[in-house]
């Protein structure tokens, strides 16, 4: 799904709130509502610190799994980003710093 030029899909990670420390969410699903409200449903993953090294977070998955529903107009940061398996580790790697 196209929002604005940005290309949204499951399995991307969006920024849900930017702080020293963000959340992100892992997209599981897409809901459009009406023309201008579409939804996110995020799978929450908990970061757990900044690996300076890798220029990365480094987050883990909940268990049980927690969700959370977005709106698109309410995500702290519209860019779409990847998680990354490292070493059995996961990581988002934030295109610039997310720290408003």
């Amino acid at each position: 799904m196209q929002i604005k030029g940005t290309k949204y899909s499951k399995g991307s990670v969006t920024v849900i709130e930017a702080a020293v420390i963000p959340t992100f969410g892992l997209i599981v699903d897409l809901l459009v509502v009406d023309v201008d409200v579409c939804l996110f449903v995020c799978e929450i993953l908990t970061t757990e610190y900044y690996e300076e090294h890798l220029h990365a977070f480094k987050v883990t998955k909940e268990t049980p799994v927690s969700l959370a529903i977005c709106q698109h107009k309410e995500l702290s940061d519209y860019h779409v980003l990847s998680l990354y398996k490292h070493h059995h580790s996961l990581y988002v790697v934030p295109k610039y710093n997310l720290d408003y």
